[in-house]
């Protein structure tokens, strides 16, 4: 496997230029998820199960069960499959933020203008990271600040987060005949 662009020698042959894989392994991230999940728990296990009331009206125990359930495991859960995946094959570009998209979405080499490699900020820009709507379009990003921006014939503009930005740009611009943007 060639550890830049993430694609095997057969997955080569099979098409695929170019495959990145991110998730959301920030640790401050994680701090936070994992804060909020043993405060859930905890507060859960004194009410129900030792049977210490906390605050001056505690949740009955099925809002503690909801709770534990949605931010005690349910919230780090989903973060922890959280993925984007971009893919750069004969026809277009594939990406997809799993699990919120279960199927790729696609875009054509006869959709695209130009392609060019981006430092960015995510912030400041299009409010973060996920999939974000900004003033210069959707960006599809989970940590970073580099990225490839895709402008479309129809003038749209996608950003697409890369930890390998160039080497994502040259595979677009080498396997659809796109040009960087000026």
């Amino acid at each position: 496997m060639n550890a830049i662009s993430g694609v095997t020698y057969e997955e080569f042959l099979d098409g695929i230029k170019f495959r990145e894989t991110q998730k959301f392994r920030q640790p401050l991230l994680w701090v936070f998820l994992g804060a909020i999940s043993l405060i859930s728990i905890l507060v859960a296990a004194l009410q129900a199960g030792a049977g210490v009331n906390v605050g001056n009206n505690p949740a009955p125990g099925i809002v503690l069960l909801m709770v534990v359930l949605i931010f005690g495991i349910s919230l780090p859960l989903f973060f922890y499959f959280l993925a984007f995946t971009v893919e750069v094959k004969n026809d277009g570009i594939y990406y997809r933020f799993y699990p919120v998209q279960l199927t790729f979405r696609h875009i054509g080499w006869n959709e695209l203008r130009c392609v060019k490699p981006v430092t960015y900020r995510p912030l400041a820009e299009y409010g973060g990271w996920g999939i974000r709507y900004g003033r210069n379009g959707i960006a599809y990003n989970v940590s970073g600040a580099e990225g490839v921006r895709l402008i479309k014939k129809d003038r749209k503009q996608l950003l697409l987060g890369s930890q390998h930005a160039d080497v994502l740009a040259m595979a677009v611009q080498k396997s659809g005949n796109i040009p960087e943007c000026g």
